[in-house]
């Protein structure tokens, strides 16, 4: 079982504005946990046509999440983990 995210940040599309939409509904982030829970590294999985401003907010975002330690034989270790975020057009 993965372990749970204890902080979990979104990416703020308040700041970027409409233009930036995303075109894709799924971003997949690609995160390196340390052994006290705290992600050490992010890379977007499915990069295709995410615009620049739109990637750096979610690897910032992605960066700022913290999870419960994995562990082996009851010792916390190093993990990865894939963080998908989900974007949704508003409803009018």
């Amino acid at each position: 079982m993965p372990p749970k995210p204890l902080r979990q940040v979104l990416p703020n599309m308040n700041l970027l504005g409409p233009s930036v939409t995303p075109t894709k509904p799924e971003i997949e982030v690609a995160v390196t946990v340390d052994q006290r829970g705290r992600v050490t590294d992010a890379k977007l999985v499915n990069a295709g046509n995410v615009r620049p401003l739109l990637a750096g907010a979610v690897l910032k975002a992605a960066k700022q999440w913290r999870f419960e330690p994995a562990t082996l034989y009851g010792k916390p270790v190093p993990s990865e983990h894939m963080i998908v975020f989900e974007f949704r057009r508003p409803v009018k």
